[in-house]
């Protein structure tokens, strides 16, 4: 069985403006990946010797939300620019989280300057272990049992977060490709309805 001429002639469109609409997002997306700003990123672990279990979650909850409060990161920026008045100010991300099944916490600071992302983790976790210090109840309520925090390693030098691209180059290559062919059938179909039926007929692929 032969296929006509006509069948490639009536995918031909179609298949063009599915691969341009794939291009098109893929370009699109690409741009926006490298024309995102240089993120470095440093890591520092705090330790307390409360084990991860039972009516210590509240206690390991107060923990990361103090890390994350503007309150401690203000400090931090007050006490960068006492320690360090040479660096010029940048903005700097806080992200805290706790190892499944551990009292281990993982501080890590996002920055677009290296040395002043390291600097602005470690002046946090000063301030947080100060602060700490000066009210114990702030984090454990008003039953403290001796619980300690204590810095389990401080900030890493700060590197390049590596972008993930291939996840959002795929999807843009199926958004753009679905773009096409939709565009495609709408086409087909706004020609078909200018035709006159004889001319449909003759013309059906």
């Amino acid at each position: 069985m032969k296929t006509h001429p006509s069948f490639f002639l009536c995918w031909l469109p179609v298949c063009w403006l599915v691969l341009v609409g794939a291009s098109i997002g893929v370009i699109y997306q690409a741009k926006r990946i490298v024309s995102k700003p240089q993120e470095f990123i440093s890591l520092a672990k705090l330790v307390t010797d409360v084990p991860a279990a039972g009516s210590a979650s509240s206690f390991h909850e107060a923990i990361i939300k103090t890390l994350e409060s503007t309150e401690l990161q203000e400090r931090a920026r007050a006490r960068m620019k006492a320690l360090h008045p040479d660096l010029a100010p940048a903005d700097v991300i806080i992200k805290a989280s706790q190892n499944r099944g551990a009292s281990i916490f993982n501080i890590r600071a996002f920055g677009v300057e290296p040395k002043h992302t390291r600097l602005s983790l470690d002046a946090l976790l000063d301030e947080f272990i100060a602060m700490d210090a000066a009210d114990p109840a702030a984090l454990r309520g008003s039953a403290t049992g001796g619980e300690e925090i204590t810095v389990m390693e401080r900030a890493s030098g700060a590197v390049e977060e590596l972008q993930e691209w291939s996840r959002p180059i795929v999807l843009a290559l199926l958004a753009g490709a679905s773009a096409g062919f939709m565009l495609s059938v709408l086409i087909a179909a706004l020609i078909h309805k200018s035709l006159s039926p004889a001319d449909s007929d003759a013309g059906r692929c």
